[in-house]
């Protein structure tokens, strides 16, 4: 096997000193994105990976076979208002999804904005949108190349008119109509380009914009000079007359929010009243009701609740239960008809239940299986509400659901170019190292039993809360189509089983949620699922934390690794852009007792000279503005210098893209070279099939 020749990385005497510990930096010259060290060092990089990945003889056949799987139309029903119902539209064919507003369901939809012909010669995509509440306009949000910072335009649907008005420097907010314009949250704009990819974000605050206005005469609604790091988001109740101010904690280290209620003024000023006021816990506004607010919350409820508030006295024994916590977490509850549709899970399966707004339980809603299902936004006027259904294998499915019949119907269903019949979930648990049940969900071939030989890839993800249910993916389907078996490992740190089991996975404990992801590939070794010489990981963001930290605690338990924008460097991660808002979730090096519990895990720093290790394509963007690409650039950097072969160890970077990819064929790519990677190196036997 011929060892790869790594490009030098020069190592400089960075060190930093902590409560009882020294680590030494010599990468800290990659954080710098106009070093011009750094630069040579990514084309050097981008070049040795590209040949590696050229001399497969995959990648082609696997970037062909995504392309057919894709090539079919699909629809995402956003929200319904009033009469009309916003959709996200791809012909199959796009790059970018287009935006679409239909007058009734039954309406011929009109497109009122296609990305790639309003602003030819960029990777831009649709974020945010939202319609205001007389229908004429349609405030949307714009993201460059994958990017987090987001610009609003407005299109007059009147017209079809791309409206002059642009606002930039947005992020963590909402599109809230009231008057003649709307609410939005924005930062001041960095100073230079450094700052835009890697600076510190803070000083959130919450501005007014009268259509027609220029940014810069935009009213100053909110701001809190004294809290840098706290954000702020405003929203208008579904009935137009309240605006919530949600304000969050996280840089503080608090998990929760507070909220704030007003009246808007004639001009749209605020005079914010309290409601809650401790960072604690979560509260959500989902709707008014006699005069009160319907929130979910989490508050005294790991599980969520349901409670109504008084504005006037929004004390919390005055608070008044609508739908008390259950053993199923509440995921999400929306208003729609006069009705509470309240989606919950419990071990990443779903269910989908309506409620009157008093607490009454009327109707479960069948799900055609285990997957995924949310509800479309709705008026409280509506007589029926749109909700979806999608699992590793089916597609997104819409279903139109007659409120007073109590009755569903399919209202949109995509026709996909795979027959994903051929593929079956198993939904299995494993025990962890503490004899804790971790649920994990098993996709495979129909009909046939993985073995040893056969090559799987495990993913997870881990961290925030957030829980990992079945959903479609038909990229998923090469791999599927090529006999590897995916395993989705639902660990802790997550929300699954509620806030129990994302506190047992977070802060001073997240070494257990890597410890259950390594507890899952052992289960699946010793059951002779797999072995560790057809075992890949991937993970994505916080899951690429927890694939670089499984794979350098237990190097020999995998063949691959695919960490994908991970967070490698957990001593400094709190210094770039929006890292501090993790604190909540990561504690920081600032606080003394969390220095051992970050050192012990960070990735960058448990690479050990002369380890062997899986091999490795770190996958990362340079435009990456949330975890930005230091943390891939340093961890292979040290990887290189310390791992001993076979390897290989690689990084693939893409340009002009962000913690996501910019566009539909930047995802192909991506996708094509991390599978190339992976069965390359599992050697997996056999061509790369079609249907």
């Amino acid at each position: 096997m011929t060892t790869l020749k790594y490009p030098m990385a020069p190592k400089k005497s960075f060190v930093d000193r902590f409560p009882g510990c020294r680590l030494v930096d010599p990468y800290r010259w990659l954080e710098d994105p106009l070093d011009v060290q750094r630069a040579e060092w990514m084309a050097a990089q981008r070049a040795l990976t590209e040949a590696y990945l050229a001399d497969t003889d995959l990648r082609d056949k696997l970037r062909g076979r995504m392309s057919e799987l894709v090539d079919y139309p699909r629809s995402y029903p956003l929200f319904r208002q009033g009469p009309y119902l916003v959709s996200k539209v791809n012909d199959g064919r796009q790059d970018q999804l287009t935006l679409q507003i239909q007058r009734h369901l039954a309406g011929r939809p009109r497109t009122v904005f296609d990305p790639a012909a309003a602003l030819p010669g960029l990777s831009n995509r649709l974020t945010a949108v939202s319609l205001s509440r007389d229908n004429r306009y349609l405030a949307l949000g714009i993201a460059a190349d994958g990017g987090e910072w987001e610009e609003y335009r407005v299109v007059d649907l009147t017209t079809g008119r791309l409206l002059d008005d642009r606002l930039r420097w947005i992020k963590c907010s909402e599109i809230a109509w009231h008057g003649s314009g709307f609410y939005y949250s924005c930062y001041v704009p960095p100073s230079d380009h450094k700052s835009t990819l890697t600076a510190c974000n803070s000083n959130h605050r919450v501005y007014y914009h009268r259509i027609g206005d220029a940014q810069g005469d935009d009213q100053l609604i909110h701001a809190d000079v004294e809290h840098p790091l706290r954000l702020h988001m405003l929203t208008m109740t579904m009935d137009g007359q309240w605006a919530i101010l949600t304000t969050l904690a996280y840089g503080e280290g608090w998990p929760g929010n507070a909220l704030h209620a007003a009246l808007p003024s004639a001009e749209c000023q605020l005079i914010l009243q309290p409601v809650v006021t401790s960072f604690d816990s979560e509260f959500g506004v989902v709707d008014t009701f006699r005069g009160n607010f319907l929130v979910v919350t989490s508050h005294r409820a790991p599980n969520r609740r349901v409670v109504l508030i008084d504005p006037a006295s929004p004390e919390e024994a005055a608070w008044r239960t609508v739908l008390p916590e259950r053993e199923t977490v509440i995921e999400s509850v929306r208003s729609i008809g006069r009705r509470l549709f309240v989606t919950s899970a419990c071990g990443g399966i779903q269910r989908l239940e309506v409620f009157s707004r008093a607490g009454v339980h009327l109707d479960d809603i069948p799900l055609p299986g285990p997957g995924s299902t949310s509800v479309i936004g709705g008026g409280r006027h509506d007589n029926d509400a749109l909700w979806s259904y999608q699992s590793f294998t089916h597609p997104p499915i819409v279903y139109r659901y007659n409120i007073r019949r109590r009755t569903s119907r399919i209202y949109r269903a995509p026709a996909l170019p795979a027959d994903c019949e051929r593929f079956t979930t198993e939904y299995l648990t494993f025990p962890a190292r503490d004899g804790v049940s971790v649920p994990l969900f098993l996709v495979h071939r129909q009909g046939v039993s993985p073995t040893r030989s056969d090559p799987l890839l495990l993913h997870g993800y881990g961290g925030f809360g957030i829980s990992q249910s079945p959903s479609f993916d038909p990229l998923l389907l090469v791999l599927l189509e090529q006999g590897v078996t995916y395993v989705l490992a639902c660990v802790r740190g997550g929300s699954e089983f509620g806030e129990a089991w994302h506190c047992a996975g977070m802060g001073k404990h997240k070494q257990t949620a890597i410890d259950d992801f390594i507890d899952a590939a052992e289960w699946l070794q010793n059951t002779g699922y797999t072995s560790s010489a057809t075992c890949g990981i991937y993970g994505v963001s916080h899951g690429g934390l927890l694939v670089a930290a499984a794979m350098t605690q237990r190097p020999t338990l995998f063949r691959v690794a695919l960490p994908v924008g991970g967070v490698m460097d957990m001593m400094r991660y709190h210094k770039f852009t929006m890292g501090w808002s993790w604190r909540s979730e990561f504690g920081s090096s600032e606080e003394a007792d969390m220095v051992p519990v970050l050192a012990g895990y960070s990735p960058i720093h448990n690479i050990v000279r002369g380890g062997t290790y899986p091999a490795t394509l770190a996958v990362t963007s340079e435009h990456d503005d949330s975890v930005v690409p230091a943390h891939s650039y340093k961890f292979i950097a040290t990887l290189q210098a310390k791992g001993a072969p076979p390897g290989p160890y690689l990084v693939r970077i893409d340009a002009n893209s962000g913690h996501s990819p910019g566009n539909l064929s930047k995802a192909l790519d991506q996708r094509a070279d991390a599978y190339a990677f992976f069965l390359h190196n599992i050697r997996a036997r056999g061509a790369v099939k079609g249907e």
